[in-house]
């Protein structure tokens, strides 16, 4: 399997992991679109609810779905992304805000065509099988994995192959950074929810590069 190129970016806030990886991956499918943090900051207005600063798969997919790419979310979880954290930090009427917002982004994302498949196991070939379709898979992971603090942490699988995978995490100093495929089931997911979010051209279209 050929691995795509995909564009390195760095979030700049500690809550933009999400609209990092939105805009490397919108950047991959369309080369002249601006990696920068004027870019980022309005992907993340897009995606968030505002009230939790971090995206969910519907804030990630939002973006997308609405330039006219295709989108398919595998998850593990029923539920809000990351429920039982963010009921720690929002109180009631927050939370009550919050509810309707998520509901909102969820229902828009299935009228734009998001897909959505619930699964009790998302492994390595989750990944592989979208990279031969030619489409990007965004994955949740645990920032503290990843040598950070404890946190839900979204970063693009940038290729998997031969016993190896590598991602491009926006807290990185730069790209495709591998592990051992082993790894993935690790690496993969937060606090036991599981999601990978496909990105796939519009109308079925690929790369340009």
């Amino acid at each position: 399997m050929s691995d795509p190129e995909v564009p390195f970016y760095r979030q700049t806030l500690d809550f933009t992991c999400g609209a990092a990886c939105i805009i490397m991956t919108l950047s991959h499918f369309d080369p002249d679109f601006p990696l920068d943090r004027n870019s980022e900051i309005d992907i993340w207005r897009e995606g968030t609810s505002v009230i939790a600063l971090g995206m969910g798969r519907y804030g990630l997919s939002f973006p997308f779905l609405k330039r006219g790419f295709n989108v398919e979310v595998l998850t593990t979880t029923d539920n809000i992304d990351f429920l039982d954290r963010i009921e720690q930090r929002l109180n009631p009427r927050q939370m009550e805000h919050f509810r309707k917002i998520y509901g909102e982004r969820k229902e828009r994302a299935l009228e734009l065509g998001l897909v959505e498949k619930l699964s009790g196991q998302i492994t390595i070939e989750t990944a592989v099988r979208t990279l031969e379709r030619r489409g990007i898979p965004i994955m949740l992971t645990d920032a503290k994995e990843l040598g950070d603090d404890e946190a839900p942490h979204w970063v693009v699988v940038t290729g998997a192959s031969d016993g190896w995978f590598s991602i491009n995490n926006p807290l990185d100093e730069r790209g495709n950074r591998r592990f051992p495929a082993a790894d993935f089931e690790r690496i993969c997911g937060f606090d036991g929810e599981r999601t990978v979010v496909s990105v796939f051209g519009a109308n079925g279209t690929t790369s340009e590069r």
